[in-house]
């Protein structure tokens, strides 16, 4: 039983025969797999558990009557990133963009908040700026 040799290649060094110099034997790549910590957890908590109920529902109890109990200050920031990688981290930054339009009526009221807070400052601090 023979193989099938091109011409054009070389075998390479305890590779195929049948590749071309260059050319992959796996031009796609392995498959990825997501396999995070947060897919697993995931995974788990579709599955059926105990009691008639999902584990997503065992899970919920647990942490409602853990985050409920007298001793809960040790596992608030477990069920804290637990409860992040699930439903998403809330954004501590929010961001506008656009562009925002400044009325006449508005800048005025801006001035004049300004000159009221440089009066308060003034006469708390007990300083005569009339000088």
């Amino acid at each position: 039983m023979e193989l099938d040799k091109h011409e054009d290649s070389k075998p390479n060094k305890g590779g195929n025969p049948n590749w071309k110099p260059g050319q992959s034997g796996n031009p796609k790549g392995r498959p990825k797999k997501d396999i995070s910590i947060t897919s697993l957890v995931r995974e788990l908590l579709e599955k059926e558990g105990a009691k008639g109920k999902t584990n997503a529902q065992l899970v919920a109890e647990a942490i409602i009557k853990l985050a409920t109990s007298p001793n809960a200050r040790g596992h608030v920031p477990t069920v804290q990133e637990l409860i992040n990688r699930l439903e998403g981290k809330v954004a501590d930054i929010h961001k506008i963009e656009g562009e925002i339009l400044i009325t006449p009526n508005m800048r005025a009221i801006a001035a004049r908040e300004m000159l009221d807070t440089k009066e308060e400052e003034t006469k708390l601090l007990g300083v005569n700026t009339t000088e």
